[in-house]
This record gives structure tokens, sequence and C-alpha cells, in this order.
């Protein structure tokens, strides 16, 4: 079985620490435990803030030191001074009346402090179960801040699939767009293209039959020619067998 331990145990200081030393020893604890979820830490935890909540007031540590210094066999001081006192009683020595005296104020003391045992030891445990309470109550604090930070963590990935799957569908759209905007470019191009060329074809056409046009109009042109010629010289060789005769 681990052997009982005191409060500066627990925070891992000596009993002459000061309330700066206190105060830093429970944060390194504090940290150190917060840091492991088993029930032992837990546990061991709760013990933690305890003894820091006890041990940091200057009046709870008073009681506490008072406590753990008394012992099972002082568990009523009073008799014992009352029993030397009545021992120096009887000797009627000036000195043993002083002695006397001072034994029957440190037992009417001790008796008070026997007394103010109890309850300090019932505002310890009280102290304790509110300190449990705390700890259990920022426990419930903990799990509660957690399961809203799971929650939102959630809900920010459900707006970050939706916020992609709407980029992604946006995207699409746009290369759609895209697409049809330049399939009707190309399509328009090739009306161009085609206008260009069914143009070329006609304007070479006009000119074929422009040139067939001259050449036929050259070659009337010289029938004409010979046939005036013919005629001419047909009319020349009459004039002149007329003029033989």
């Amino acid at each position: 079985m681990e052997p009982k331990r005191d409060l500066y145990q627990i925070l891992h200081v000596s009993k002459d620490a000061d309330v700066a030393m206190i105060t830093a020893a429970y944060k390194i604890r504090q940290a150190q435990l917060e840091s492991k979820p088993d029930i032992e830490s837990v546990n061991e935890l709760k013990l933690v803030n305890w003894a820091y909540v006890t041990l940091r007031d200057s009046v709870t540590r008073a009681q506490y030191d008072m406590k753990i210094q008394s012992t099972a066999t002082q568990a009523s001081p009073a008799i014992s001074y009352y029993r030397d006192a009545s021992e120096l009683a009887h000797t009627g020595d000036g000195k043993g009346k002083y002695t006397l005296l001072l034994l029957l104020v440190f037992g009417l003391a001790a008796a008070y402090l026997y007394s103010n045992h109890s309850n300090t030891a019932k505002h310890l445990v009280n102290e304790g179960a509110a300190v449990n309470g705390l700890v259990n109550n920022q426990s419930k604090e903990i799990d509660i801040a957690k399961q809203a930070e799971e929650e939102q963590a959630r809900a920010n990935a459900a707006r970050e699939q939706a916020l992609r799957q709407n980029q992604d569908t946006q995207k699409l759209a746009a290369q759609q767009r895209e697409f049809e905007a330049q399939s009707r470019r190309d399509a328009m191009v090739e009306i161009i293209r085609q206008n260009q060329q069914a143009q070329q074809e006609q304007m070479k056409k006009a000119q074929d039959r422009m040139i067939q046009f001259q050449e036929q109009q050259q070659a009337n042109r010289s029938i004409a020619y010979f046939a005036c010629y013919n005629a001419a010289r047909n009319a020349a060789q009459e004039a002149a067998c007329a003029r033989m005769r």
C-alpha cells in the first residue's frame, strides 16, 4: 500500500516553502497532470488542487501544520500538564509554583488547540469537498468545451467541403462556358473562311467568264476583219476585170 502523503509531498515542496514556491510547484504539477487523461491523474489533480488551496492561505496552512504535528499520544496533552502541575503543587517550592503556572497556561493552550483539531479537520474536509466539486465542474466544463470544439470543427469541415464543392461546380460551369464560347468562335471562323472561299471561287469564275468574253470578242473581230478584207479584195478584183473589158 502506498504510504500516506501530506499536502507538501503532494505538491513536491518542502514544509518551509513560501507562497511563491507553492504556486510555482502547483502550476508545474497541474500542467503535468492535465496532460494525462487517465483516472489516476484526474484523482491526483484533485489532491493537488486541495493541497494548493490549503497551503496558499496562511491561516489554513497554520492549522494544517498544527494538525500534522499532533500525534495519537498527544490526543489529550492537557492531562499530562495538569498531572505535572499537581505533583509540583505538593513541593511547596516557589520555583515549582512558577512552573505550575506555566504548565497551566500551556495546558489550557494545548486543550484549546486540541479542541480546534476536529473543527480544523472538518474545515479541511469541507474545503476538500469544495475543491473536488470545483474540479468536477471544471472537468465537466472541459468536456463541454471539447464537445463544442468538436462540433465546431465538424461544422467548419462541412462548410469547407460545401465551399469546395461550390467552387468545383463554379469552375466546371466556367470551363463549360469557355468551351461553348470557343466552339462559337471556331464556328464563326469556319463560316468566314467558307464565305471567303466561296467569294474567291465566284471571283475566279467571273474572271474566267470575262476572259472567255474577251477572247470571243477578239475572235469575232478577227472574223469580221477577214470577211471585210475578202469582200474588199473581191470587189477590187471585179473592178479590175471590168476595166479590162
